[in-house]
């Protein structure tokens, strides 16, 4: 008889790289070039876009890396963590991540200090925003919220980079964008809902419940189509920009009436493309043409 050979030990997996930015950190980045073609009036000289390109690149690599330790052990049930599937087993690379951490910090604070003392002595304001945010999903079901306050610092930070100034359409532009994500946020809640009880955590949706949270959500985003309206007229925009903030609308209005008529399935794979996560970029290309045909 031959000896059976047992099998080889699978030989061990190795930690997971850090992938590129996942929403929502790098979802809000184009409108911190519109809060800061806001508060230029123009485009900004290429100096001041490079710099801000960079803090913009900092406080998205800080913010992933905080997030993926902080949240290594939810991210296990979250299907979001692995594109809508079930999330891998191989443990976060903490030391890479702490690294990537902090050297997006020192990247962010060297851009702000570039840009004009006022962004560098607000800057830190950002990554203690990122540190602290992911642990309100633990005790808060408005841990949503608390998201869109993070977010709101981007454009914000974008209008300071120019103005060097807090104003009144520097709380608007962060506004929106803070409702804007929370309420994206809320619309991809429903299908992490079983992971999400599985840790017992306590945010939307599981109180009031799916059809809860995207009325929440659904809210948000009409607050937001506000704010944006109002940045503008703060601002003196025209017509393309609010063509811009109309067509944001829609699209919103759009990602909304498809998960509503979705919603007894909220359980299947969300498709690839979000109309209402295009919102950013249709803000910032109707910012570029509104400041370039009126000024």
């Amino acid at each position: 008889m031959h000896a059976v050979t047992p099998p080889s030990a699978a030989p061990p997996q190795p930690a997971a790289r850090l992938p590129l930015p996942r929403k929502p950190a790098a979802l809000a980045v184009p409108l911190v070039y519109a809060a800061a073609i806001l508060a230029a009036g123009a485009v900004p000289p290429a100096r001041q876009l490079l710099w801000l390109t960079l803090a913009a690149a900092g406080a998205c690599a800080a913010a992933t890396a905080i997030n993926r330790v902080v949240d290594a052990d939810v991210d296990r049930v979250e299907r979001r963590s692995a594109g809508g599937s079930t999330a891998s087993p191989r443990p976060v690379d903490s030391g890479r991540a702490l690294l990537v951490a902090l050297s997006g910090t020192l990247l962010l604070l060297v851009a702000a200090g570039q840009l004009n003392a006022l962004a560098l002595w607000l800057s830190p304001i950002p990554v203690l925003a990122f540190v602290v945010v992911p642990h309100t999903r633990r005790w808060t079901w408005a841990y949503r919220a608390f998201l869109g306050l993070a977010q709101a610092t981007g454009p914000a930070g974008g209008w300071v980079a120019i103005r060097a100034a807090v104003e009144g359409p520097t709380w608007l532009l962060g506004l929106a964008a803070g409702l804007w994500v929370s309420g994206l946020d809320l619309l991809h809640a429903p299908p992490d809902d079983a992971g999400d009880r599985e840790q017992g955590t306590p945010w939307l949706p599981r109180h009031p419940g799916p059809r809860g949270a995207v009325a929440v959500a659904r809210w948000a985003h009409a607050a937001a189509v506000l704010a944006w309206v109002m940045a503008g007229w703060a601002t003196g925009r025209a017509g393309w920009y609010f063509g811009g903030v109309a067509l944001s609308a829609l699209l919103l209005a759009w990602q909304h009436a498809r998960l509503t008529l979705s919603l007894p399935h909220v359980s299947r794979p969300r498709r690839a493309w979000s109309p209402g996560g295009s919102v950013s970029l249709v803000i910032l290309a109707a910012t570029v043409l509104d400041v370039h045909f009126y000024g």
